[in-house]
């Protein structure tokens, strides 16, 4: 069994997200609308299915095919922001991966690697002005 989640936007007279095995000879479910910018359903993955002579045909199972539906020729963008496919029938919720989070470490780790002594003096300087000049404020408030 999995939970598959997706966060997007259905474009005009698009009804719902729809996956299937990576044959996409079988579709697994419609996602239903969370009403939240999600869309989900918890289904058992298929890896077989019955052709119209009722024989049992293996489908290929090595990856997840999201579909628009109605499946019309008509083009109208839909988005996706992410798909989370889990084990089991708990979703949980997003979190972005630990590689996201390493371009900001990087940036941060830059912009301090060009920190030199006059901009930490010219910034500690600052900070005391800004402090003095409050010290006068509420001396003046005082008198």
């Amino acid at each position: 069994m999995i939970t598959i989640r997706i966060k997007g936007e259905l474009g005009h007279g698009k009804t719902a997200f729809s996956i299937a095995n990576s044959s996409g000879a079988l579709t697994i479910a419609n996602l239903a609308d969370n009403l939240d910018g999600t869309h989900s359903a918890t289904v058992m993955w298929q890896t077989q299915y019955s052709n119209e002579l009722g024989e049992l045909l293996d489908v290929a199972n090595d990856s997840l095919i999201v579909r628009v539906m109605p499946p019309t020729v008509v083009a109208v963008p839909s988005s996706i922001d992410w798909i989370m496919v889990e084990r089991g029938n708990m979703a949980s919720d997003w979190s972005p991966a630990p590689e996201d989070g390493h371009a900001e470490i990087q940036e941060v780790k830059e912009a301090l690697l060009e920190l030199t002594d006059e901009k930490i003096v010219s910034m500690v300087t600052s900070s005391q002005s800004f402090s003095d000049a409050v010290g006068n404020q509420i001396d003046n408030t005082q008198e």
